[in-house]
């Protein structure tokens, strides 16, 4: 404001015949909006000396906004747990928040319109990974800032594991084999598909040929 009114006041007139003379403008009055808070002010000046005579001369100020949005804070990091079902809709709230990112800009008199574009997931191990997201926002004029964030995709759950009972078969007179009864034992996991490993973990030897194993 303060360089505008001494541009409108630079403004000087000289009269042959009665010396300096007093100079007007009609600014603000004439304004061609544009994008956010720009435009051009076009300024007529007048000067009238004593005997009527008018002069009139007239100039444009030019407001433009080549500044591009600040943001102020970084959008930030999702890390989610693979296990968890609300997964979908804790990433659509943190898109839809832009990541936690805000921005401002002095020259918008509209809302900052945000977008966001994802790179290709980076996966891991099971179904976890990580995704980069970069997030635009674009002031009233086009003029655009990013900031970066990922969400991350974690599996600290341990598998389910469901193990066949106890087996006793008679020596000699087996009906159900070691194998058979290793492969009754199944487990589930929430974040991928799982082996299951069988190890002897002990024997004790009883009676006779007989014996019990522990897995």
């Amino acid at each position: 404001d303060a360089v505008i009114e001494n541009w409108l006041n630079s403004a000087t007139a000289e009269d042959d015949c009665s010396g300096t003379l007093e100079v007007t403008h009609n600014y603000p009055d004439v304004f061609v909006d544009a994008c956010g808070l720009t435009g051009e002010y076009t300024v007529t000046w007048t000067v009238v000396d004593p005997c009527g005579n008018v002069t009139v001369d007239s100039a444009t100020i030019t407001i433009v906004d080549t500044t591009d949005p600040e943001i102020v804070l970084e959008a930030e990091d999702l890390i989610l747990e693979c296990a968890d079902g609300n997964n979908a809709d804790l990433i659509g709230a943190w898109l839809a928040n832009n990541g936690g990112a805000v921005a401002t800009d002095v020259c918008s008199d509209e809302a900052l319109v945000w977008s966001f574009e994802a790179a290709p997931v980076l996966g891991s191990c099971g179904d976890t990974g990580s995704t980069l997201f970069t997030f635009t926002v674009t002031d009233n004029c086009g003029n655009t800032s990013i900031t970066k964030a990922s969400v991350i995709i974690n599996d600290t759950t341990p598998p389910e594991l469901n193990v066949p009972s106890d087996q006793v078969e008679e020596c000699g007179d087996i009906e159900v084999t070691l194998a058979s009864w290793q492969a009754e034992a199944t487990a589930t996991d929430e974040c991928g598909d799982v082996d299951i490993d069988v190890i002897l973990w002990n024997t004790i030897s009883g009676c006779g040929g007989t014996m019990s194993e522990q897995y």
